[in-house]
């Protein structure tokens, strides 16, 4: 429970602190330092996954809150930025490609159309998201 209980505390801390800073960025000089955050955060996950999910060969609480904020943050920063957050974190790209093909996940997913109905409306409030937005 302990292991669980950090990974989801550095997901809720730190991953998603650096996602919706990034993601609502609009200081373009500020950009890079925003996008280093992001995989400073990232590297903890691709240091510590110990795969094929992120505590071992079980799907687990820790992977089950991840999973939407991952799937969220990879596609968010794809159509909003052009950025493939994951491309320099290989094992973790395995390892959300996996968790991302889990029926259980498929039943549940939201189509990307609604995703950007969702993040039009953030963006465009310019909503700082619970004091998530550190710009």
């Amino acid at each position: 429970r302990a292991r669980i209980r950090l990974w989801n505390e550095h997901c809720d801390s730190q991953l998603a602190v650096a996602h919706f800073t990034l993601l609502m960025n609009k200081d373009a000089p500020s950009e890079e330092a925003k996008r280093a955050a992001l995989d400073a955060a990232l590297d903890v996950y691709e240091a510590r996954l110990v795969g094929p999910y992120l505590l071992g060969d079980a799907f687990t609480l820790a992977d089950a809150n991840a999973l939407p904020f991952f799937e969220r943050l990879d596609f968010s920063l794809r159509h909003y930025k052009q950025i493939d957050a994951l491309a320099r974190h290989p094992r973790t790209r395995r390892w959300l490609d996996l968790a991302l093909s889990r029926e259980s996940f498929r039943a549940t997913r939201q189509p990307e159309a609604k995703l950007v109905e969702l993040y039009d409306k953030f963006l465009e409030a310019d909503y700082a998201f619970g004091g998530l937005n550190k710009n």
